[in-house]
């Protein structure tokens, strides 16, 4: 899915953040194993005049360990609702190959990388944007 706009607590620090578009997927295969890159580029904005020094590092460390608990929850539940079957596919030079990998079966055993990027913006300026 796409986040849009959503309030987060960032250790003492509420920050608004915004996304621009849906997180950016990528994947790969080899005969044993499958790897999946998740690329989410957000816009910060503490609410608070004088946020903590750290704010936006503890952001970033708060969206990986949510973003992390959502794909060990997906892992879990046996869903793929990112569609990393599909990317995987996207590997796959012929539909022999897709079927011998016998997706879904090893959805639990692919290695997710997180790339979580974080902007800095005022919040005025966060203000202006959702009109």
């Amino acid at each position: 899915g796409e986040l849009r706009r959503a309030a987060i607590q960032a250790g003492e620090d509420t920050v608004l953040i915004t996304s621009s578009g849906k997180p950016k997927i990528s994947a790969e295969v080899s005969d044993s194993s499958a790897w999946a890159q998740i690329s989410l580029t957000v816009t910060a904005s503490p609410v608070s005049d004088c946020p903590s020094p750290s704010v936006m590092e503890t952001l970033k460390s708060e969206l990986e360990r949510q973003t992390d608990d959502f794909l060990q929850k997906t892992i879990e539940a046996d869903s793929d609702v990112l569609g990393i079957g599909q990317k995987i596919k996207g590997t796959c030079s012929t539909t022999k190959e897709w079927e011998r990998y016998a997706w879904p079966n090893p959805y639990k055993k692919v290695k997710f990388s997180l790339k979580i990027s974080v902007k800095s913006s005022n919040f005025a300026e966060m203000l202006q944007k959702k009109k």
